[in-house]
């Protein structure tokens, strides 16, 4: 895979990665306070570079108003050589000291644990972190919620039901549950997302809840 970058009508550069790997092209505005506001557009990816897996970058450049990116998606084939490269500590698994076992997918890592979560006996969990590893903060956030799930519960639900009360009750939701539960450690600071699933309901596939520190800030019915 390749890409070619245009900026204005003229090139910037031509990415590419051979075989299993990460290409990206982010415009990034920041304003901070008594700061000039930045706007800016970077090129890089996440690959094996000269026999290494490596961070690298083609090109980073200063945006302003009516500029016009253009980004290309070409076929494999001959590509720039990167102007910045960096070892990555790779690992495609970990033994994490509070998520335990758990596996590297580009951008997230991969886990499960057997609980008992009210209805729930088996937590599936995607944290959203690089390849060295889910931060404090998340790890805090897990052991928290694996602590505290039993109280926040109660309110999960209730919330649920509310959005779409096609069951009779909360304890009917409840029932119909599937008994694995998906969550997301988001890489914002005590911000997680519950994935639920839903059986014997054909207008309904479940739910996505989102909590931050523990408290209900939204809920999606998945339809």
């Amino acid at each position: 895979m390749r890409f070619e970058i245009l900026l204005n009508g003229e090139v910037v550069c031509v990415s590419g990665v051979f075989g299993h790997g990460v290409l990206s092209n982010i415009v990034t505005y920041v304003e901070r306070q008594e700061e000039h506001p930045e706007c800016t557009l970077s090129v890089g990816g996440l690959g094996t570079y000269e026999g290494e897996h490596r961070h690298v970058g083609w090109a980073e450049r200063e945006l302003h108003e009516g500029d016009e990116v253009t980004i290309r998606v070409l076929p494999a084939g001959e590509f720039e050589q990167p102007k910045e490269m960096k070892a990555s500590a790779f690992s495609s698994q970990l033994e994490d000291p509070v998520f335990g076992n758990i596996h590297y997918h580009m951008g997230y890592w991969l886990g499960e644990v057997y609980l008992a979560w009210g209805p729930f006996d088996l937590l599936r969990f995607r944290v959203f972190a690089d390849e060295a590893g889910p931060s404090n903060e998340q790890r805090i956030l897990f052991q928290d919620t694996m602590k505290g799930f039993h109280v926040m519960w109660p309110n999960i639900v209730e919330k649920m039901w509310y959005c779409h009360p096609v069951f009779s009750s909360v304890d009917e939701l409840s029932k119909q549950l599937h008994s694995q539960c998906h969550a997301e450690f988001l890489q914002h600071p005590g911000h997680l997302r519950l994935l639920l699933s839903v059986s014997g309901e054909d207008t309904l596939r479940g739910y996505a809840v989102e909590l931050q520190d523990g408290e209900v800030t939204h809920v999606e019915v998945r339809t």
